[in-house]
Protein backbone atom coordinates (compact mmCIF):
# COMPACT_ATOMS: atom_id res chain seq x y z
CA UNK A 1 0.00 0.00 0.00
CA UNK A 2 0.96 3.25 -0.81
CA UNK A 3 1.27 6.25 2.18
CA UNK A 4 0.08 10.04 1.33
CA UNK A 5 1.72 12.74 2.81
CA UNK A 6 -0.88 15.43 2.64
CA UNK A 7 -0.32 19.26 3.11
CA UNK A 8 -2.36 22.28 2.37
CA UNK A 9 -2.32 25.85 3.31
CA UNK A 10 -5.29 27.02 5.78
CA UNK A 11 -6.50 30.53 6.05
CA UNK A 12 -3.68 31.69 8.29
CA UNK A 13 -1.21 30.27 5.96
CA UNK A 14 -0.07 27.74 8.23
CA UNK A 15 0.41 24.11 6.22
CA UNK A 16 -1.24 20.73 7.49
CA UNK A 17 -0.03 17.83 6.81
CA UNK A 18 -1.69 13.66 7.26
CA UNK A 19 -0.59 10.71 6.35
CA UNK A 20 -4.19 9.96 4.92
CA UNK A 21 -6.32 12.06 2.47
CA UNK A 22 -8.94 11.30 5.49
CA UNK A 23 -6.49 13.46 7.71
CA UNK A 24 -6.38 16.75 5.56
CA UNK A 25 -8.95 18.98 3.92
CA UNK A 26 -7.55 20.08 0.39
CA UNK A 27 -7.91 23.56 -0.71
CA UNK A 28 -5.91 24.94 -3.67
CA UNK A 29 -5.75 28.57 -3.77
CA UNK A 30 -2.97 30.13 -6.52
CA UNK A 31 -0.60 27.40 -6.17
CA UNK A 32 0.65 24.53 -8.57
CA UNK A 33 0.30 21.87 -6.55
CA UNK A 34 2.04 18.49 -8.20
CA UNK A 35 1.82 14.97 -6.29
CA UNK A 36 5.06 12.50 -6.75
CA UNK A 37 4.91 8.94 -6.51
CA UNK A 38 7.57 6.75 -5.60
CA UNK A 39 10.06 4.96 -3.47
CA UNK A 40 11.86 6.68 -0.84
CA UNK A 41 15.53 6.70 -1.02
CA UNK A 42 16.71 8.58 1.41
CA UNK A 43 15.72 10.61 4.73
CA UNK A 44 18.01 12.95 5.03
CA UNK A 45 18.64 14.42 9.15
CA UNK A 46 17.45 17.81 10.23
CA UNK A 47 19.76 20.44 9.76
CA UNK A 48 19.68 23.91 11.77
CA UNK A 49 21.14 27.07 11.04
CA UNK A 50 22.08 30.26 12.96
CA UNK A 51 19.14 32.12 11.86
CA UNK A 52 17.01 28.63 13.54
CA UNK A 53 15.69 27.56 9.91
CA UNK A 54 15.51 23.77 9.89
CA UNK A 55 15.40 21.62 6.73
CA UNK A 56 15.24 18.37 6.02
CA UNK A 57 15.86 16.58 2.41
CA UNK A 58 13.85 13.85 1.49
CA UNK A 59 15.16 11.87 -2.07
CA UNK A 60 11.79 10.16 -3.65
CA UNK A 61 12.81 7.26 -6.29
CA UNK A 62 10.03 7.17 -9.00
CA UNK A 63 8.23 4.28 -10.40
CA UNK A 64 9.39 4.43 -14.28
CA UNK A 65 11.50 2.59 -16.71
CA UNK A 66 13.49 5.63 -16.64
CA UNK A 67 13.41 6.27 -12.53
CA UNK A 68 14.25 9.77 -11.64
CA UNK A 69 15.75 10.63 -8.77
CA UNK A 70 13.63 13.73 -7.44
CA UNK A 71 14.60 15.82 -3.82
CA UNK A 72 12.04 17.09 -2.17
CA UNK A 73 12.91 19.62 0.69
CA UNK A 74 10.68 19.85 4.02
CA UNK A 75 11.27 22.89 6.83
CA UNK A 76 10.36 24.13 10.66
CA UNK A 77 8.23 21.87 12.04
CA UNK A 78 7.14 20.13 8.94
CA UNK A 79 10.64 18.64 9.14
CA UNK A 80 9.23 16.17 11.64
CA UNK A 81 6.76 14.60 9.40
CA UNK A 82 9.71 12.40 7.98
CA UNK A 83 10.00 10.94 11.70
CA UNK A 84 6.94 8.60 10.62
CA UNK A 85 8.52 7.24 6.99
CA UNK A 86 11.29 5.19 6.45
CA UNK A 87 12.94 4.29 3.36
CA UNK A 88 12.45 1.79 0.87
CA UNK A 89 8.77 3.08 2.33
CA UNK A 90 6.02 3.67 -1.45
CA UNK A 91 4.51 7.41 -0.80
CA UNK A 92 2.82 9.92 -2.43
CA UNK A 93 4.01 13.37 -1.51
CA UNK A 94 1.22 16.48 -2.58
CA UNK A 95 4.06 19.09 -3.11
CA UNK A 96 3.32 22.92 -4.16
CA UNK A 97 5.88 24.20 -6.28
CA UNK A 98 7.44 27.20 -6.13
CA UNK A 99 10.77 29.57 -7.88
CA UNK A 100 11.82 32.58 -7.82
CA UNK A 101 13.80 35.19 -9.43
CA UNK A 102 17.71 36.11 -8.34
CA UNK A 103 19.81 38.92 -9.99
CA UNK A 104 23.26 38.81 -8.80
CA UNK A 105 25.39 41.89 -7.90
CA UNK A 106 27.48 41.42 -11.20
CA UNK A 107 23.68 41.65 -13.03
CA UNK A 108 23.54 37.90 -13.39
CA UNK A 109 19.55 36.53 -13.31
CA UNK A 110 19.05 32.97 -11.56
CA UNK A 111 15.92 31.18 -11.41
CA UNK A 112 15.57 28.82 -8.47
CA UNK A 113 12.46 26.29 -7.92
Amino acid sequence: MISKINWIKDNQNSIIFGKSTKDALYKRINKITMELTGTIKKIEEAKTFGSGFRKRELVLTTDEQYPQFLLVEFTQDKCDLLNNYKEGEQVKIGINLRGREWVSPAGETKYFN
